[in-house]
């Protein structure tokens, strides 16, 4: 793997293929819908969008509180908002980040992946405003 640094900041370099697409807009829509969300949610949700696998798969509550070395109940709680938020999903035993926020994947996995989140009441609706 290829090891780039990023301008200006030499002391942070930065794998070269390592990337995820932010949808602003809903994630925007997102935030406005849950204002009082605790910050340790928000650092939760930060931590999660940069280690989310392809297809969005993200770590357990207990490999990211160890990873981050905060208490598993903690995270389990950020976890929880954020489920209540459709910040990340539950399907069966893993979590995913939410389409509405980024995706690491394909086009066509992308695709799929919302066809069949959304099959039951269509996409989500959300006031982009």
């Amino acid at each position: 793997r290829s090891l780039a640094t990023v301008p200006g900041r030499g002391d942070i370099e930065r794998p070269a293929a390592r990337w995820v697409r932010l949808f602003q807009d809903s994630k925007r829509a997102l935030l406005l819908r849950h204002l009082r969300m605790r910050g340790q949610s928000y650092a939760v949700l930060h931590y999660l969008e940069t280690v989310s696998g392809w297809d969005n798969s993200i770590p357990s509550t207990a490999e990211v509180a160890e990873a981050i070395n905060w208490r598993q109940p903690n995270v389990s709680r950020a976890y929880r908002e954020l489920l209540d938020g459709e910040f990340i999903l539950k399907r069966g035993t893993r979590y995913y980040l939410s389409p509405l926020v980024a995706w690491k994947g394909t086009q066509k996995a992308y695709d799929a992946f919302c066809r069949e989140l959304f099959a039951d009441q269509g996409p989500p609706r959300l006031a982009l405003r």
